[in-house]
Formats: structure tokens, sequence, C-alpha cells
């Protein structure tokens, strides 16, 4: 069988996935896709390190690490 056969069978014998009636075409986000927007972190105060602040991405709850007051 040359190659150029075997790929005639391969294409004749494909079939697509079905796609359910629910299928949505936009997916749902879980989680951000980044987290460079610094409108969307919370911040609060650390309190075992004094003048220092714990920020968090507000839509995730991803923690995104500590940093000074300023």
């Amino acid at each position: 069988m040359t190659s150029a056969e075997l790929l005639a069978q391969l294409q004749a014998a494909w079939q697509p996935a079905p796609v359910s009636e629910n299928h949505s075409p936009q997916p749902t986000r879980t989680r951000c896709l980044t987290h460079l927007d610094c409108d969307v972190w919370m911040t609060e105060p650390v309190p075992d390190r004094p003048g220092w602040v714990k920020t968090t991405c507000r839509l995730c709850g991803t923690f995104i690490g500590f940093r000074p007051e300023s």
C-alpha cells in the first residue's frame, strides 16, 4: 500500500466529532487570563508584616504578592 492510498483511506474514514446542542461558542472564564490590570487587585494589610499589604485578584482570588504600602 502506498502512502497516497493510505492517506485516501484515512480521509474517507475520518468523521468529525459530533457537536452537542448545548455547545457554547464562547467558553466561560473561571480564572483570569492575566493579572496585569491593577484595577481588579484587592489589597489588605498583613498583620505579621507591618507596612506591607497582601495583593489578590478580586475576580478569581489568586494571590498576586506582597508589597510595601505606598
